[in-house]
């Protein structure tokens, strides 16, 4: 009984470095932009419950979990990636050669060196491997032509799943041990079914460990299904062994020195498991990817602005974006290069700290109960990232993780109460980093718009749960000036509402400090027959007027004033006297530091605006 245990443990012992090995490299390929085939997609989990059949060793693919706690960006292709590809195909090769013969070894009574037989057995598993790989390709290729093809290319590739068992049990080269396969499958196919139907029922239990909240949602099921596996896999190969003896066939023994094993070695084996498990929760969290983290960061300091339902918006019919805005200690510290000359690295790559506010579900105790509510909570949080040099409209460089990028959220204490996605962009100078979040499955297209110069993220308002849009904009230096020119850079992508309620938008370009709309805006006015009575000022005369309001006010007072254009009910209107029963005054004011500006305007009963005077 000790020797079995002593056996097994060795065998879990390996599995789990390789799995771990494994985690480990996915999560450097997603750092450095390299995929490792065919765990391509091992960095996401495929939801439900899923029922397989171990094969040849145990690992997390075949139960369609997840090697990594983040998620990963679409697979990249290249010269790395075949590189990295082929050489865990070669390990895993060997790998097997090690499993397989230390099964062998134990259904024989032997204690051999299992790096011996992986050298003995890693000729035929890696050709296995190849073939492998080439059928899957295959029926890939048939499936896309027509449907049955691939199920029937499936069908030929488990005729010959035996292969690797007969190379290894009987010492057959690859191709002997592919062409006895099918009959040997064949034969024994229904004393086999029950061990099948039970290795499905272990699996779609095992499946529903994949739901754990993280950390356990990666080794518990590893650990699990590489025991189960172990077992399931070694019981087949005994089956095996026993039937092809029982009918005369030859099974040679395992010609390897034997090995004398201490006692204290199996303790040794026994104490690598939770070392080998804690290892697996330290790389699938990305912390071994800090080693690459090293060197000086540029600290910057942010504010936030977002979307939300507001009156400009409503006014417009859903198409003026205006934007809340707040202030706070949020921080980000990043590895750049000096893009002060114009001439950067075609991509950016690294791991960002961040400090930011993170809705969460918060219990608060309120005398003998509890209280659940959100709050913004605030965070530090590591964010990976690849951002691929681009230009902007104006010929200007700019690196965002849009065409080919990627951020991504690593994992931490913050813990959003909805799934979020990101983007980043820095602006060519170095001087501008802007962080968009915004809710998972929101249409990116809408919200990732960059101004022209590509120094600002301009996200428009989503017509669902804007309010879950947000950006982090970090500078050198927030300036006032710097902040007019945003909300200029949005207006000038915003499209020009319609005459109704027009007094809304005004409203809110005239809060904005934005005398180009203003100017705009009064100028379609009159076009659509509406009596104007403003200042004969053009764009320029108007911002200089609308600034000098502000002039005196802090970087937070302005942003308070202007946030009130992102606001629903900030601007109130109040019916003057002076109406009659076709048509009704009202007066709205919009607030400044340096004293408010008053609109009046006349509309008819049906809400048809006729008259409007600014000032």
């Amino acid at each position: 009984m000790r020797s079995l245990s002593a056996v097994y443990l060795r065998l879990v012992v390996l599995v789990l470095a390789f799995e771990v090995l494994l985690s480990a490299v996915i999560g450097l390929g997603i750092y450095a932009g390299f995929s490792v085939f065919p765990y391509a997609q091992a960095a996401g989990q495929t939801p439900g419950i899923n029922a397989t059949v171990p094969m040849y060793m145990p690992t997390l693919t075949d139960l369609k979990a997840s090697y990594t706690f983040f998620e990963a960006g679409p697979a990249q292709w290249g010269a790395l990636s075949i590189l990295a590809s082929i050489a865990l195909v070669v390990l895993q090769s060997f790998v097997r050669g090690m499993y397989l013969g230390g099964i062998k070894a134990h259904i024989q009574g032997r204690r051999v060196s299992l790096v011996a037989c992986g050298r003995r057995y890693f000729g035929v598993l890696f050709g296995f491997a190849c073939l492998q790989i080439a059928a899957g390709l295959l029926a890939m290729l048939f499936a896309m032509m027509f449907f049955l093809f691939g199920f029937l290319a499936m069908a030929a590739m488990l005729a010959f799943a035996l292969a690797p068992y007969l190379a290894v049990l009987q010492e057959l080269p690859l191709g002997e041990a592919i062409a006895r396969s099918p009959r040997i499958l064949r034969r024994y196919v229904g004393e086999w079914l029950p061990l099948a139907v039970g290795a499905l029922m272990c699996t779609v239990v095992i499946s529903f460990f994949r739901g754990l909240p993280e950390p356990w949602s990666y080794p518990v099921p590893l650990v699990v299904y590489v025991v189960v596996g172990t077992l399931l896999i070694a019981g087949l190969m005994r089956s095996l062994d026993v039937r092809l003896r029982a009918e005369g066939e030859a099974v040679p023994p395992l010609l390897l020195p034997e090995k004398k094993e201490r006692r204290i070695a199996v303790y040794g084996w026994a104490a690598l498991v939770p070392a080998l498990v804690a290892a697996g929760v330290f790389v699938s969290s990305g912390k071994h990817l800090n080693a690459l983290d090293f060197g000086g960061k540029e600290r910057l300091a942010g504010m936030a602005y977002g979307t939300n339902f507001s009156d400009a918006f409503y006014a417009s019919d859903r198409q003026f974006t205006t934007y809340w805005w707040a202030s706070g200690e949020w921080r980000i510290a990043m590895r750049l290069p000096d893009l002060s000359t114009g001439d950067g690295p075609k991509e950016l790559r690294g791991i960002a700290d961040i400090r930011w506010s993170v809705d969460e579900l918060v219990n608060t105790r309120v005398g003998t109960g509890t209280t659940i509510e959100m709050r913004p909570v605030q965070r530090e949080s590591k964010l990976m990232y690849q951002l691929v040099r681009d230009t902007a409209s104006d010929g200007t460089p700019v690196y965002s993780s849009m065409n080919g990028g990627q951020v991504i959220l690593m994992p931490g204490k913050a813990s959003p109460i909805q799934p979020f996605s990101f983007h980043l962009a820095v602006s060519g100078d170095g001087r501008d980093i802007s962080l968009l979040q915004y809710q998972r499955g929101m249409d990116e297209q809408l919200l990732f718009r960059m101004s022209e110069d590509g120094r600002y993220i301009l996200p428009g308002t989503s017509t669902s749960n804007p309010q879950n849009v947000k950006v982090y904009w970090f500078s050198d230096e927030h300036r006032t000036e710097d902040v007019f020119a945003l909300m200029e850079a949005r207006n000038r992508i915003n499209l020009m509402p319609k005459t109704a309620r027009a007094y809304m938008t005004l409203a809110a370009a005239l809060q904005q400090g934005d005398g180009r709309m203003v100017a705009d805006l009064l100028q379609m006015l009159r076009q659509q027959g509406v009596t104007v009575t403003a200042p004969e000022r053009d764009a320029a005369e108007w911002s200089a007027e609308l600034k000098r309001l502000y002039a005196h006010a802090s970087l937070g007072e302005v942003l308070l004033y202007i946030a009130k254009a992102g606001e629903q009910d900030a601007y109130v209107p109040e019916e003057q006297p002076g109406g009659d029963a076709k048509r009704r005054v009202y007066r709205i004011e919009v607030p400044f530091p340096g004293g408010p500006i008053p609109l009046e305007y006349e509309e008819t009963e049906d809400g048809l605006l006729i008259a409007i005077k600014v000032g």
